[in-house]
């Protein structure tokens, strides 16, 4: 049986998605894209956010998080993050990578990182029904250990290309 798993494991791995069972408190399946961009391979997914699996969540005014550059950080519970991290002894940290306020489209990309923050906000404070869906990046902390992707450190990031939150799977538009 284990066999026949890790072979269609290896098989949907190499199709350009690939289904990695998440463990931990919730059993499902989920899907990692590996979109590759100059030759090398980067594994993304998209991730539920709720009041159950946020710990903590910086409060920032929308002043504040443009004088940072967009950056914030998500606290999530690693026994309830669907990739495991062996090395890691406490939680995820899920971060938002910094926009250069000189790069092209900044106020734009600043405006859509708030939204999502906002949203994230939300869904740390709400009721049980509310949750935010986000993609994360799992490069560059993540290796391929037997067909099965592990966090090599306690850090993930938003998927981010060019200043910019992407929130899809998939090849780049």
């Amino acid at each position: 049986m284990l066999f026949v798993l890790n072979f269609v494991f290896v098989s949907l791995f190499i199709g350009g998605s690939s289904y990695v069972y998440a463990g931990g408190e919730r059993e499902e399946r989920l899907d990692v894209v590996t979109s590759v961009t100059n030759d090398k391979e980067y594994y993304h997914l998209e991730y539920v956010l709720t009041k159950e699996n946020i710990i903590s969540l910086e409060i920032l005014t929308n002043t504040q998080f443009k004088i940072n550059g967009g950056q914030f950080e998500v606290l999530i519970k690693k026994s309830m993050f669907p990739i495991g991290a062996p090395s890691c002894k406490s939680n995820i940290i899920l971060r938002m990578p910094w926009s250069n306020p000189e790069g092209t489209n900044y106020e734009l990309s600043i405006d859509e990182k708030y939204e999502v923050y906002k949203q994230i906000r939300k869904a740390s404070e709400a009721g049980e029904f509310y949750s935010v869906d986000v993609v994360v990046e799992l490069n560059p902390y993540v290796n391929l250990d037997s067909g099965e992707l592990k966090l090599t450190q306690c850090n993930v990031f938003f998927r981010h290309a060019n200043d910019r939150y992407i929130s899809y799977t998939g090849s780049l538009k």
